[in-house]
């Protein structure tokens, strides 16, 4: 008869099936027993490793609120703290959201095992990859939830040397607004201080048609800044609505960028944009969809 198995049945059903019976099987159980345990600690840091290695900000808050003081079967803080870089050095991917609603209390327990940390020790010594989805639509509970945190203060808190790659996902409507703008703006302007390394800056964003048609174009004016302290930058990605001339004038200066990846809402041959793009670069336009044409320029020289 079939039936699902838990994982603790399984190593139940394998640690009985070793059992002899008799006083003459009892030695030999008990060396079956010891290469049982051995095999099962060869497979623990392997699985953690790929256990950790891609995490959201849930997983990361309940290994930092099970290390919590009085509650922890770690007593020491200096146990506590050995034992959250144990598995803090696995991190490779982070995923923050604003939907999220652990977001506060993240900020809170990560920012109170930071200063338990000597002052020496690294944050996240092999994060390469960080996914912030910042300002959902505004009204909408699902993606605001009440008294949540933005996730531009908890995603800055991981920008860290080690970072080669950084998405980042928002909504242009949301930019318009003060609060958001002046985060996002702190968020990106930390970007070039902190991790000097970074290699891809993939900024995706649903928007209107009418904010792309608009004039309105400050966030663009602050990346024309601080995409030209990223001298690593080897690619980059944005909607339509973000780019301007003066943003493709600093990405134009990079020596080291191969990929150059718009997403436009529509697509027309006389746009001024893709004029301005093809004397700047020689581009390749790849065939997208007739309703979301993505326009993917690998950039081979600049004028």
């Amino acid at each position: 008869m079939h039936r699902l198995w838990s994982i603790p049945e399984i190593v139940d059903e394998i640690v009985s099936f070793t059992e002899g019976e008799g006083r003459d099987s009892w030695a030999h159980t008990i060396k079956t027993y010891v290469g049982l345990a051995t095999t099962a600690s060869l497979f623990s840091i392997p699985a953690t490793r790929r256990l950790w290695a891609r995490i959201d900000a849930d997983a990361l808050w309940y290994l930092l609120f099970s290390l919590r003081g009085s509650d922890c079967h770690w007593k020491t803080t200096s146990d506590r703290v050995a034992r959250y870089a144990f598995y803090e050095q696995f991190i490779r991917e982070l995923f923050i959201s604003e939907h999220d609603d652990i977001l506060p209390e993240l900020l809170q327990e990560y920012i109170a095992m930071t200063a338990l940390r000597p002052c020496a020790a690294s944050t996240m010594p092999n994060l390469t990859r960080l996914c912030v989805t910042a300002c959902g639509p505004k009204g909408d509970p699902e993606y605001n939830p009440p008294l949540s945190v933005s996730a531009h203060p908890v995603a800055t808190l991981f920008l860290v040397p080690t970072l080669r790659t950084i998405v980042y996902m928002t909504y242009a409507r949301q930019l318009e607004e003060d609060d958001c703008m002046e985060e996002a703006t702190t968020f990106f302007e930390a970007i070039p201080i902190r991790c000097p390394s970074l290699t891809e800056l993939s900024i995706q964003g649903s928007s209107s048609l009418e904010v792309e048609a608009s004039s309105y174009n400050p966030f663009a004016t602050n990346l024309s800044e601080i995409t030209s302290d990223l001298p690593l930058l080897s690619s980059f990605s944005c909607p339509g609505w973000i780019i301007s001339p003066r943003l493709l004038r600093s990405l134009g200066l990079h020596t080291q960028l191969t990929e150059l990846n718009l997403h436009y809402a529509a697509y027309d041959p006389n746009d001024p944009l893709h004029r301005l793009l093809q004397g700047r670069l020689h581009c390749r336009l790849l065939p997208g969809s007739p309703a979301f044409a993505g326009l993917i320029y690998p950039v081979h020289s600049c004028c």
